[in-house]
């Protein structure tokens, strides 16, 4: 994940610093047998290239992932689910088209964009197809922030709604789907029983 908060652009180091930072991860996790790395939840295209190449260097495989807002605002921003005609960014301002254009000449396996909330998924992730010509995937967030708790778990998705709109996903071309903030055990689960 990004050095600072996945939700604050404004907060991500200097290139010399994400160099060392993200190339000693990738690094760490290579030597502790991981299969292959995610780099997740990237707000800004410049940490995601230099994430992207840092994890490239181990010779595992390499899935980078995107997170996206309404007006570029966060998933913890109430009205980020709840604005459904506003331009979606990267937390940057930056476009996923960007973004695809600056890492797919690095080649790594996968694109994806995350924690994205559920009800505006599917806008981002039509976004993200137009965009690449390597393979995508997405997982979406389900609940919402709190102050007080942190990630609020909601019945708002159920894990059967959950996994129709995922088979839906996979038919409109994701190589890879899953879960993120709020989703359960439970919403993996359904997913499996629609492959």
């Amino acid at each position: 994940s990004p050095l600072e908060d996945c939700y604050a652009p404004q907060l991500v180091p200097r290139d010399g610093e994400l160099r060392v930072e993200h190339q000693e991860m990738a690094r760490d996790l290579a030597e502790a047998g991981c299969d292959v790395l995610l780099i997740e939840t990237l707000n800004t295209i410049r940490e995601a290239v230099i994430a992207t190449e840092a994890a490239l260097g181990t010779g595992l495989p390499v899935c980078v992932s995107f997170v996206m807002g309404p007006g570029g605002r966060p998933p913890d921003d109430p009205s980020a689910a709840s604005i459904l005609d506003e331009e979606l960014t990267l937390l940057s301002g930056e476009s996923i088209e960007e973004a695809v254009k600056a890492v797919s000449p690095l080649k790594p396996n996968v694109i994806l964009i995350n924690c994205v909330p559920f009800n505006v998924i599917d806008r981002a992730f039509d976004l993200l197809r137009a965009a690449s010509d390597c393979p995508i995937g997405l997982y979406a967030n389900v609940g919402h922030a709190d102050d007080q708790v942190g990630w609020a778990l909601t019945d708002d998705v159920q894990p059967a709604a959950y996994a129709r709109r995922a088979r839906d996903w996979i038919d409109r071309g994701a190589k890879i789907v899953g879960g993120c903030c709020g989703t359960t055990p439970e919403h993996i689960a359904a997913i499996t029983k629609f492959l």
